[in-house]
């Protein structure tokens, strides 16, 4: 079954441990449902298709509530209140990330696209 969303080209899904879904897009826009994806809440506006430095591929939610997405040349931002406010910065060493994951409450590790395997502490 398709579920009506809000426009964008999505590219990473998780849920949180109280049940909250949170999507990706790759225009860099993140959006979050609090009941089964009928309905989406923005938390992050995006930019533009063509703009790399924004784009997102992947998302994971730590188990305290931490939200990071992480996408082409390094780009990776994060949450730590839930997508009230967000942090940016390049890692990773400039490579495309393909998989983010959350080791520890301030520590990521990610796959990229030239076959690497990162780490990064926020």
């Amino acid at each position: 079954t398709f579920l009506e969303s809000p426009t964008d080209y999505f590219t990473g899904i998780d849920k949180d441990e109280m049940g909250t879904m949170w999507m990706c897009g790759f225009n860099g826009k993140i959006y979050s449902s609090i009941d089964h994806g009928n309905n989406w809440n923005k938390h992050r506006e995006g930019t533009a298709w063509n703009i790399a430095g924004n784009q997102l591929n992947c998302i994971d939610l730590s188990p305290g509530g931490k939200i990071a997405c992480a996408g082409p040349n390094g780009f990776i931002t994060w949450s730590a209140d839930k997508g009230s406010t967000w942090s940016n910065k390049t890692s990773f060493e400039g490579h495309d990330i393909l998989s983010i994951k959350w080791l520890s409450e301030n520590e990521l590790i990610a796959v990229g696209k030239s076959g690497g395997v990162y780490k990064v502490v926020l």
